[in-house]
């Protein structure tokens, strides 16, 4: 099952108009700061496409530059799901990362008695990109 039918099967459960997420996305950008700043090219870009309606299967989108004081993307794997946990629901909470070259995204849906939400925050920057190439050195050296 992937991360999507997760979130497909929980929709299922909630027969009514798709929530507002304001104040979930107020509880994200609290706990978003650790892992790093807002991209305001994403940001501007988002408003930009306003009209556009909320996809539920990602409701709260954050696009961050990673914060230089992280040292290995297995710490930034680490802290980014401690941020998502730390919001989530107490029915039900999870979470899904990938990572590539450019970005890390984790993707996440928390359930409420009443509620669903889901989100992604999307970790990029240069600073992410010289871990990742970090990370692809050592596992080069690893596989030897």
């Amino acid at each position: 099952m992937n991360f999507d039918d997760i979130i497909e099967l929980i929709a299922y459960s909630f027969s009514y108009e798709i929530p507002d997420t304001q104040g979930y996305g107020f509880d994200m950008d609290d706990e978003e700061r650790l892992l790093g700043v807002p991209n305001i090219e994403y940001i501007n870009e988002l408003r930009k496409q306003s009209h556009k309606k909320i996809d539920y299967r990602n409701m709260v989108a954050s696009n961050l530059i990673l914060s230089e004081r992280f040292t290995s993307i297995q710490d930034v794997k680490r802290v980014a799901a401690s941020v998502v946990q730390s919001c989530y629901y107490i029915d039900f909470g999870a979470h899904h990362i990938t990572c590539d070259e450019h970005s890390l995204v984790i993707r996440y849906v928390t359930v409420g008695s009443s509620m669903f939400v889901t989100g992604s925050i999307t970790l990029c920057g240069e600073h992410y990109e010289k871990l990742y190439q970090e990370y692809l050195e050592f596992l080069k050296k690893f596989k030897r």
